[in-house]
């Protein structure tokens, strides 16, 4: 019921009255008219073809059927530590968690003005995440294509492992 990771995602009355759903708890969400997806910018950019490791047999890389497999394949072909920039990452983190508790303020739509949001244990998902010499990487994978994204997927990992310390 609260998986709207994308705005086309919405009941088609949130998205009517400009509504948006955010997670405050495990059992608590906030539903209003403030701003809580970002637009993928529009970017043309050169494709890289990467080689997929001989040595591992157990993956498909030609049939990617999930969001983990996805990683994976991304993460054994080294694009993942191309794209950061530090040969040393390895996998670390990812799955179900809860995300303590930490306040942000979120702009309402169409206006300058914030709501302050007091999140309480509300459940994250971490679809991987990838430590290296220097950083924490945290990825959310989609299997699809969309025009949006729901902040609270990148912002509530990142509060969660920023308010431990960890950068």
């Amino acid at each position: 019921m609260t998986n709207f990771d994308f705005r086309d995602s919405l009941p088609v009355i949130s998205r009517k009255h400009n509504l948006s759903i955010l997670p405050v708890t495990r059992s608590e969400y906030l539903i209003s008219d403030f701003d809580a997806y970002h637009a993928f910018p529009e970017q043309e950019t050169a494709l890289t073809s990467w080689e997929f490791p001989d040595s591992i047999q157990s993956i498909d890389y030609t049939a990617i059927s999930s969001e983990p497999i996805a990683l994976r394949i991304a993460y054994l072909t080294a694009m993942l530590t191309d794209f950061v920039g530090d040969q040393e990452m390895v996998p670390t983190v990812s799955g179900r968690m809860g995300s303590g508790a930490f306040s942000f303020q979120i702009r309402w739509q169409g206006a300058s003005d914030y709501l302050t949001v007091d999140i309480a244990n509300s459940q994250l998902e971490i679809d991987g995440g990838y430590e290296g010499l220097h950083s924490l990487v945290l990825v959310e994978a989609k299997n699809s294509i969309s025009k949006d994204f729901i902040i609270r997927q990148l912002y509530y990992p990142y509060r969660l492992w920023m308010d431990r310390g960890v950068t």
